[in-house]
């Protein structure tokens, strides 16, 4: 029995043995799995914290970009009333002027013209009433300036701002305030413009 309880222990101790070794050989690979699975999981957690980061990073970008954009939109509205505002107001003032002044404004503006001969002239609402004796006076003050033109006044009239629109022969010019003012704007907007946005 002795024997047999030899071979017994023997295959006992076999079996012991390889049930450690295979135990042993389970828990490295178990370990080596581990490693990798741990390895495989904070090589996607940096990735994934890479690819976030990137992402806000553009996300950024894209809403100061557009916060620019937008500053750039409201500073080109600001400055465009801005101009807008001074031709206006450049307008209103040559309107209400005082009437001599006024009057010696559109002698002035008399003067440039090109036609010759008998001319109608009309004048706004504003100034047709306010200036009664505009034709009279305007008919001297070319007579003394030896300019070859005699005014006669229209009929018409029309609303709004003052200066006058002439007409001969089917030929028309137009001196009215608000027409010069638009003249001169699209003259000196461009000189304005880079002026305001140095």
């Amino acid at each position: 029995m002795l024997n047999l309880d030899n071979i017994l222990e023997k295959i006992k101790s076999d079996a012991d043995i390889e049930a450690k070794s295979i135990l042993d050989e389970a828990n490295e690979k178990y370990d080596e799995i581990l490693r990798k699975a741990k390895a495989e999981a904070e090589k996607e957690f940096d990735e994934s914290v890479a690819r976030a980061k990137r992402d806000a990073e553009e996300h950024y970008r894209r809403l100061v970009s557009m916060a620019q954009l937008d500053m750039r939109k409201e500073m080109l509205t600001a400055k465009q009333e801005l101009i807008d505002r001074a031709f206006k107001e450049a307008s209103d003032r040559l309107i209400n002027m005082n009437k001599e002044d006024y009057m010696g404004l559109l002698f002035r503006l008399l003067l440039k013209s090109e036609l010759t001969g008998n001319v109608w002239i009309m004048l706004s609402k504003r100034d047709r009433e306010g200036i009664p004796d505009f034709v009279e006076k305007a008919n001297e003050y070319l007579k003394l300036n030896n300019k070859q033109l005699t005014l006669k006044l229209s009929e018409e009239s029309f609303d709004g701002d003052g200066g006058f629109i002439l007409s001969s022969k089917g030929i028309e010019e137009n001196y009215r305030i608000k027409t010069l003012i638009e003249e001169k704007r699209e003259e000196i907007e461009p000189d304005v413009i880079s002026i305001l946005f140095e």
